[in-house]
């Protein structure tokens, strides 16, 4: 929706991810500024700088997650991590990825929290500046 309102010149500025962006950036539509990610984007787009290389300490990963009812078994789990992660490694699964122009990043279930939380730092710096953290 954001990229559709900055090519009809209703909006100046949107953050969206490259994958939906892509159409209009080839097109000529919408212009490519600057990604949000810790890196630069894959090829063609590797031109492109980050917002820390344009001087600006933030860096924002979407990621997309796996979750399960609260009282799951951890042998369950366990299985269904496993599964994940090897789909994640095959080579279909980073074709798909890389055709999206996404990075794919397999985060175990251990290690997940923190990058929320890390995240969590950026929105609510964020909110605060647009006053409207409800929260301290």
């Amino acid at each position: 929706m954001v990229i559709a309102q900055v090519a009809g010149g209703h909006a100046e500025l949107g953050v969206a991810a490259l994958g939906s962006a892509k159409s209009m950036i080839e097109g000529g539509k919408v212009r490519f500024l600057a990604t949000l990610g810790e890196q630069r984007a894959n090829a063609p787009y590797d031109n492109i700088p980050t917002m820390k290389e344009l001087g600006y300490d933030v860096s924002w990963e979407s990621t997309n997650s796996f979750f399960g009812p609260p009282k799951m078994s951890k042998s369950v789990a366990d299985v269904l991590t496993k599964a994940i992660y090897q789909a994640m490694n095959t080579e279909d699964y980073k074709k798909f990825v890389a055709e999206r122009n996404a990075r794919w990043e397999y985060i175990p279930p251990d290690k997940l929290v923190a990058k929320y939380d890390k995240q969590k730092v950026v929105v609510r710096a964020i909110m605060e500046k647009a006053g409207i953290l409800k929260e301290k």
